[in-house]
């Protein structure tokens, strides 16, 4: 019997599935062991925002990176700091 499970929570769909099919932006990206798919530098990058060569959208990624973290950073020092 196959089941077709769609999850984001990647720990239990990686102890759950012998095969794991990682899809981004509707593509499959790569398939295979839950270990095969956890090393693959793709799906790092896909998940962790890290851009890869090739990522059609890398630039936009590391833009909304670099603001977010711009923003975090002024909100730590505002709420840091003393009165």
């Amino acid at each position: 019997i196959a089941v077709l499970v769609i999850e984001h929570d990647m720990r239990f769909i990686f102890n759950l599935c012998d095969r794991v099919a990682c899809l981004v932006q509707g593509e499959k990206l790569v398939e295979g062991s839950p270990g095969e798919v956890q090393a693959d530098e793709r799906v790092v990058a896909a998940y962790l925002g890290t851009p890869f060569e090739g990522d059609p959208g890398a630039d936009e990624v590391a833009e909304v990176e670099a603001a977010e973290a711009q923003s975090a950073t002024r909100t730590t020092r505002t709420e840091g700091e003393t009165q």
